[in-house]
């Protein structure tokens, strides 16, 4: 391969990496609302009891919260159950750069455990 040949590639390669950046930063910002799909969540346990589901969105972006009824024991079973002992990510999107995360909050005061899921960039 001679000299220009070389300098040719290098160049189209350049362009290719810079254009799959921008489009990964593109999508992105103007999907900044966007939430992991409700099917995302990992599964529930059969006697747990889901009071609501519903999106929330704040300076961060927007994300998913499943509202479930639970003791602190009950909610301590639940989490090990859905395997949310700390939050997980999935692998990340080749396309959008992005991947999903799953975690668990309980809230002593309400008597829920909340089971969020986001995106993360």
């Amino acid at each position: 391969m001679n000299k220009s040949n070389g300098c040719l590639v290098t160049i189209v390669i350049g362009l290719l990496a810079f254009a799959w950046v921008m489009s990964a930063v593109w999508h992105n910002a103007i999907d900044d609302g966007r939430t992991p799909p409700e099917s995302a969540f990992p599964a529930v346990p059969p006697n747990a009891v889901i009071k609501s589901n519903e999106v929330k969105c704040g300076s961060g972006g927007c994300w998913r919260v499943m509202v479930i009824e639970a003791d602190s024991v009950s909610a301590y079973q639940i989490i090990t159950k859905m395997d949310l002992a700390e939050e997980r990510c999935g692998s990340r999107n080749i396309l959008t750069m992005s991947r999903v995360c799953v975690g668990a909050d309980y809230l002593t005061h309400a008597k829920v455990l909340q089971v969020y899921m986001r995106y993360d960039f």
